[in-house]
């Protein structure tokens, strides 16, 4: 497995955008509800995983995909089913990990699905976050990302603070900086050129590349 693809059950509304993005993939990986999209995206399903609360016509959709993995977990548990898919997605130590639909309204779901981010770098796993506005990462060393000039930056830091950050290729450079927790001096950073590129010594930034 190089390129795994995990559908969440958030928000997707412009198909046409993930197209290119899908050109890589090679295993899908569906939590729960998120197979509503899963034939708008021209998209044939590997695994189907959660306690499958949110899956409409759950019958019809495992008829369609006669290969496909079921995993089914109890509706109560101690674990959201993102994170269910994103611990089968490591225990398969793919080369990269996308994952889609993981924002929507209920920001507490938002929240913790985007910390999950961590368990890819703990693992060692290039992992991200994608949706119609924005790229998100989680990085613990230096990192380059691919725009357009006018795109956006922004870092946060969320480990206590991060020290010695560099950042190239933006309006707004840093140099030898330290952002502490709760700082927003790295939010809304603009793209110089095609390439950014981030330099940190210590601790974890969340990587934010977004459009208007």
């Amino acid at each position: 497995m190089k390129h795994a693809l995990v559908v969440i059950n958030g928000d997707i509304q412009d198909y046409s955008f993930y197209k290119p993005i899908l050109q890589s993939v090679d295993h899908v990986i569906v939590v729960d509800g998120g197979s509503r999209y899963i034939e708008p995206l021209g998209l044939k399903p590997d695994v189907l995983l959660g306690d499958f609360d949110s899956i409409e016509g759950f019958s019809a959709f495992t008829e369609a995909y006669p290969d496909l993995e079921i995993i089914q977990f109890p509706a109560r548990k101690n674990f959201t089913d993102s994170e269910l898919a994103v611990e089968y997605v490591i225990s398969k130590m793919p080369e990269k990990v996308t994952l889609i639909g993981c924002l929507g309204s209920r920001m507490d779901h938002t929240f913790s699905t985007v910390l999950l981010l961590k368990k890819f770098l703990d693992a060692g796993i290039d992992a991200r976050m994608v949706n119609e506005k924005n790229e998100i990462r989680l990085t613990d060393q230096s990192i380059e990302l691919k725009g357009k000039p006018g795109d956006l930056l922004s870092i946060v830091p969320v480990t206590y603070e991060v020290t010695g950050i560099n950042l190239y290729g933006l309006e707004y450079p840093l140099n030898d900086a330290t952002l502490a927790l709760g700082s927003s001096t790295g939010v809304s950073n603009v793209f110089a050129s095609e390439t950014a590129k981030i330099e940190l010594s210590h601790g974890v930034l969340l990587v934010f590349k977004s459009v208007d």
